[in-house]
């Protein structure tokens, strides 16, 4: 069985799916704005909504989880006084800017065998002006600084703990594994050996620090999380059912981190080098994103069904 299928049996990152509730159009507000006219008809915010959605509910999903994920962190980062240093955002912001301009002069030399100056592409293809268009990528930009240093703060502010995991098919083998991992077998030699998840080409090790609601499993979190634990204990196995079949984990652990005391601001140079060092990966973001939109109660509604009578 590939490894990529057990991917998703730990750190699923939520203790709970959210309920696909209904998504219920209020009779005035946002809904219901005029965004222009047909033939002397109004056309309602709402149902240029409703059609792409219901068209593309892939690609809607996407623009709203943007969406939705900046409004959070900007709440939270007032909150909890969580800013983005205005250096730190105009060198971000330079950086993307220049990057930007040096792909679209390569792209004009190789299609059009001349290269066309960034603003002037920029103009034509969008209307855009370049100051429009730095406005934009420095509000893009800030969101993402700003998500990262939520994301490590986060981490530090809560109890966390760093793992290693191995994952097997079936209940008999498990035991056995346990007992030879506390009998001194090294845990990543076995890992890359006999695991199913896709840690096991790195020995098993999950490269980040995990919250409680980073584990789907109440049972596991109660385990990894108990005040007992300390780094070199094996914990295990755990059942851990899916939709391909049943699997066990078993889990080393690899360090134990307290809660930090005190507000952002007494831990904001050493996130800010922690991020240098170490930016912020795909996995520990996915992870936040469940964590935040699941703690603030969003759940997606399914997409509307379309009210055409058929397809081109």
């Amino acid at each position: 069985m590939a490894a990529g299928v057990i991917a998703a049996l730990a750190l699923g990152g939520c203790a709970g799916a959210p309920r696909e509730d209904a998504w219920p159009a209020p009779e005035r507000g946002a809904s219901s704005e005029v965004v222009g006219y047909l033939d002397g008809e109004p056309v309602l915010l709402e149902e240029v909504a409703r059609y792409l959605r219901s068209r593309d509910p892939e690609a809607f999903s996407r623009n709203l989880d943007a969406f939705l994920l900046a409004r959070l962190a900007r709440a939270e980062g007032a909150l909890l006084g969580v800013k983005v240093p205005a250096a730190a955002l105009r060198q971000a912001t330079a950086r993307r800017i220049a990057e930007w301009e040096a792909r679209v002069r390569a792209a004009s030399r190789q299609q059009a065998g001349e290269e066309i100056a960034p603003e002037l592409w920029l103009e034509r293809v969008s209307g855009m002006s370049m100051a429009r268009f730095r406005e934009e990528v420095a509000l893009h930009t800030e969101v993402e600084l700003l998500e990262d240093r939520l994301i490590r703060f986060e981490q530090q502010s809560g109890s966390s703990v760093e793992v290693s995991l191995l994952v097997v098919e079936g209940g008999g083998e498990a035991e056995g594994i346990v007992a030879r991992l506390r009998a001194g077998e090294p845990f990543a030699a076995l890992a890359k050996e006999i695991s199913l998840h896709e840690s096991a080409r790195e020995g098993g090790r999950i490269p980040d620090r995990l919250l409680a609601e980073d584990f789907s499993e109440r049972v596991v979190r109660e385990a990894l999380f108990a005040a007992t634990v300390r780094a070199g204990d094996t914990l295990g196995p755990f059942a851990a059912p899916s939709a391909k079949g049943e699997f066990q984990q078993v889990y080393r652990v690899e360090a134990v981190h307290a809660a930090a005391a005190g507000p952002y601001a007494s831990i904001e140079e050493a996130i800010a080098r922690e991020l240098g060092n170490r930016p912020v990966s795909v996995a520990e973001y996915e992870r936040w994103r469940r964590r935040i939109l699941l703690r603030h109660g969003f759940a997606l509604a399914p997409p509307p069904r379309e009210s055409s009578g058929g397809s081109r």
